[in-house]
């Protein structure tokens, strides 16, 4: 288990110090074996969910409301736990808020 983990931390280190614009060649088989689902569910970094393909295009906002604080006490809310149902046609997620200081 140590040397699998120092083999995966050297390789994030190594990929890490590539030039920009380098790209890795991956295996031809990596296509037979990779699940094609299509569309991969996400908290950005705004607390809203997205929703884009395996490549990173077609990027949809589903929500547009969310609120980070910036300082302690002001209202929050943000959305998490994306989950698929299980065909796929559906996406669930929870939306967390508060509207003051906690006590």
């Amino acid at each position: 288990m140590k040397n699998i983990l120092v083999y995966a931390l050297s390789a994030l280190l190594l990929a890490s110090c590539l030039p920009q614009g380098v790209q890795i060649p991956q295996s031809p088989l990596l296509s037979t074996l990779e699940r094609k689902s299509g569309l991969i569910a996400y908290m950005g970094a705004d607390g809203n969910m997205y929703v884009s393909d395996q490549g990173g295009g077609h990027l949809k906002q589903l929500t547009k409301d969310a609120v980070i604080p910036k300082n302690q006490g002001d209202p929050i809310l943000y959305y998490e736990f994306p989950t698929w149902s299980r065909d796929g046609g559906q996406l669930a997620f929870m939306g967390l808020q508060s509207t003051g200081p906690q006590t």
